[in-house]
């Protein structure tokens, strides 16, 4: 369990307070707030006076939902019966665009030209990359799982490299996606994975077969390797440090308990 389990909760009511919206609430997904980037940024951003930090942190999650509430279009609650299914789809596009102008004019906000064109330039990347998926531009699954990675993670890494903090920008990538992929493997919260499986279902190339066999070769090995560059995170972020190998610790019980089940 995350320490600072409170503030969390707080800053979440604080997005979704922005996000509310009596008419897309009634046809389209309530958008997900994932628990794992709020606590990373609630860490990196701990420096910042508290009225700064929930501005960068509000924009940041209404950044990250805009950009993934396109990839979610078929997830919506069931609609009325007089409602084309298209039209829902249409709906999930606004509010898409309607969330990035929510964090636009929070951008505006922010008095800080730096902060400002680095969370613009982690938009320019991740769409970048969602194009690079959407016309199947690559040529291994390997290289599939890298694009998801950015997409997933980028606008926090870009903003733990404006902070100076290299090896978080570099951490907070890895640990996201293994997060994820756990929780599909898990299916445990899986909605939150509903991208993933989007983007499969575009490719002609690959399947949930493909994607069955990474999760049992990958998950293990990137337990470890996060398990070792968890380390290398400064003493500094100590909570953040202790959040992460206490999961990390249940990761490798589950994963026995996985792997003995199966064999049995």
């Amino acid at each position: 369990m995350y320490e600072n389990e409170n503030e969390i909760k707080y800053l979440k009511n604080l997005i979704k307070n922005k996000l509310k919206h009596t008419y897309l609430d009634q046809y389209i997904q309530r958008p997900i707030i994932e628990d794992e980037k709020l606590i990373f940024l609630n860490e990196i951003l701990n420096h910042l006076p508290t009225y700064k930090k929930e501005s960068y942190i509000v924009t940041i999650m209404l950044i990250d939902i805009a950009l993934t509430i396109h990839d979610s279009v078929n997830d919506g609650p069931e609609l009325p019966e007089h409602m084309p299914e298209r039209v829902s789809k249409q709906l999930s596009v606004l509010a898409g665009d309607y969330y990035s102008g929510l964090y636009y004019l929070l951008l505006s906000e922010i008095d800080d030209f730096k902060m400002i064109h680095t969370l613009a330039d982690a938009i320019k990347v991740i769409n970048e990359q969602k194009m690079k998926l959407y016309y199947q531009e690559f040529s291994s699954f390997d290289e599939f799982m890298e694009c998801v990675k950015d997409i997933n993670s980028l606008s926090i890494s870009y903003v733990a490299s404006h902070i100076n903090e290299p090896i978080l920008s570099e951490f907070v990538s890895d640990w996201l996606l293994l997060d994820k992929l756990y929780s599909l493997k898990e299916n445990v919260e899986s909605n939150q994975s509903h991208f993933l499986e989007n983007w499969l279902g575009e490719s002609p190339y690959y399947s949930n077969q493909d994607l069955d066999v990474f999760l049992k070769r990958d998950i293990p090995i990137s337990i470890k390797n996060i398990e070792k560059s968890a380390k290398q995170i400064p003493d500094s972020y100590v909570k953040l440090k202790s959040y992460i190998f206490n999961k990390i610790d249940h990761m490798k019980i589950d994963m026995v308990i996985i792997q003995r089940t199966e064999e049995g």
